[in-house]
């Protein structure tokens, strides 16, 4: 008699933890780059290293959330209970062909893109120019297609997808 009901959406719940393992990674990303810019005054090198190379131990984490990396595969399919997941995808934005970084899989895994749509937050907004510069960086060389280093394995037709979306959406993402 405690609870409205014995329900709980599943999608709304995958999204929530998404998004708390995104925005903390963020906010960790900001507080540490304020941090390095002010210690370096303007300076290139920070005790002996530079300051890029030191946003990168924080960007790197990051990157990883928001391309899903560490995600956990989908052993089953998934749907929601409230309508959640209807809702959360017609937030967009979209490209032309009606794709989104909110777009749901649900069958393997969360999401169909790999590239959180937190990319569109104001968090990540927020965040210092040098470190939301090294953030591009790396999502551009993990969707580049001979990637340097890729963040996450991505097929050329994932790739593919994810920099149409950015170029619609995003496009300083992809330096355009």
């Amino acid at each position: 008699s405690q609870y409205l009901t014995p329900y709980s959406d599943i999608v709304a719940l995958l999204v929530l933890e998404h998004q708390i393992e995104v925005q903390n990674r963020i906010s960790r990303l900001r507080y540490e780059a304020a941090q390095l810019i002010a210690e370096a005054d303007g300076a290139a090198e920070i005790d002996g290293g530079s300051v890029s190379a030191a946003l990168d131990r924080y960007v790197e984490p990051l990157v990883r959330a928001m391309m899903m990396a560490d995600e956990a595969a989908l052993t089953d399919p998934v749907s929601g209970t409230s309508g959640f997941a209807e809702h959360f995808e017609a937030l967009g934005p979209f490209d032309g062909s009606g794709r989104s970084l909110r777009n749901l899989d649900l069958t393997s895994r969360l999401f169909r893109h790999r590239l959180s749509y937190l990319i569109y937050s104001d968090g990540f907004a927020a965040l210092p120019g040098p470190a939301k510069q090294a953030v591009y960086a790396r999502i551009r060389d993990t969707l580049a297609e001979l990637p340097r280093e890729p963040v996450v394995e991505l097929d050329a037709g994932e790739k593919r997808a994810i920099r149409e979306i950015l170029a619609a959406t995003k496009p300083e993402v992809l330096g355009l």
